[in-house]
């Protein structure tokens, strides 16, 4: 299918000043990384091995992905509007003077959310011997855009792509007047050995109290649930800020010592003991510990990422109050402590 590049718009991409920008610094909030793995099902082409036949695979496969990545972004926006729709005692739960600022990503009437796919493939087609089987073919390390989940101004104009997605007439506006929700990237493609089953891993970057709101299905008091979430995240960073570090483990771990980053650990994260691990690793990995156990038993136990009498002593604390061995060596302990970097209500 034929994309028109937005940048070449005849007559559109004169900045409309008429227009509202909606003012959102989306940088500013923590945002959500993570690897998400598609695998398609495609028909075997007569010639396995035709050019113009694989070409036809990879254009069947961008534009399944393009079709998958819409459709998350329109149940985000069908979640964000039945939270707009809920009452209690024939009030709105939210509404746009108190809470737009809060939460800029629901579709409030003001502006509107779509997915803006972007085509790559063709930088993705030479990377691969589309004159041979794709069968057991592989590429890694890719970095290549599928497109962006923006919020902008209602009056910012777009066409629909085939398959999903849309086109805003004029980028300027687009990225100028409005803001980014989401960002999807290709990073491996594969083609399983013996099939033609392509599987695509996609890299997610989504702002985090979006994916918290518009990830739940708000009956009840789920609502309040989730607002509430977001507060006690906010809370953990802060105490996560807040504790004591020695400058030279910040020299060593920079943001490795950050929440966004130790919310994502793993009860491995935290094995200090792990056999093959470099100085460096075992030094960031007993930080981490530190922070987390900080956290839990409220004290200021300094990070300096080194082992000592009060490390091990707030480790048999720490297990005591978890009900876990108290030592390191327990993947209970580690586990619990990759625990203590998430809102109550997620544990």
């Amino acid at each position: 299918m034929d994309i028109q590049d937005p940048d070449n718009e005849v007559g559109s991409l004169q900045f409309s000043p008429a227009l509202k920008g909606l003012r959102v610094d989306a940088e500013s909030y923590s945002w959500s990384e993570d690897y998400v793995d598609f695998l398609f099902k495609i028909d075997a082409p007569a010639k396995p091995a035709d050019k113009h036949e694989n070409l036809a695979i990879f254009n069947k496969l961008e534009l399944g992905l393009w079709e998958l990545l819409a459709e998350l972004q329109q149940q985000m926006t069908n979640s964000g509007e039945q939270l707009l729709m809920r009452q209690v005692l024939d009030r709105p739960v939210i509404n746009f003077e108190e809470h737009a600022v809060l939460f800029p990503w629901l579709p409030w009437p003001d502006r509107k959310t779509f997915f803006d796919a972007e085509s790559h493939f063709s930088e993705l087609e030479s990377q691969f011997d589309l004159a041979s089987l794709l069968a057991g073919q592989l590429k890694d390390g890719l970095s290549l855009s599928l497109g962006v989940i923006r919020v902008v101004p209602k009056e910012v104009q777009t066409i629909d792509v085939q398959k999903g997605g849309a086109i805003a007439i004029s980028r300027q506006d687009a990225i100028g007047l409005g803001f980014e929700l989401a960002r999807f990237e290709l990073v491996s493609l594969s083609f399983e050995e013996g099939s033609i089953f392509p599987t695509a891993r996609v890299r997610r970057r989504i702002l985090a109290g979006a994916m918290a709101i518009l990830g739940l299905p708000f009956i009840g008091t789920e609502l309040s649930i989730a607002i509430g979430r977001i507060h006690k995240a906010n809370a953990i960073a802060s105490q996560v800020e807040k504790a004591p570090k020695d400058p030279l483990i910040l020299l060593y771990c920079g943001a490795r010592l950050s929440f966004d980053e130790l919310r994502k650990n793993t009860e491995r994260s935290f094995d200090y003991n792990e056999k093959g691990i470099s100085p460096q690793e075992r030094a960031c990995r007993i930080a981490a510990e530190q922070i987390g156990l900080g956290i839990a038993l409220h004290t200021d136990l300094i990070v300096d990422g080194k082992l000592g009498p009060q490390t091990l002593g707030h480790e048999r604390r720490y297990g005591e109050f978890r009900h876990v061995p108290g030592k390191n060596q327990s993947p209970f302990l580690r586990g619990a402590l990759s625990q203590e970097f998430q809102p109550p209500t997620e544990r």
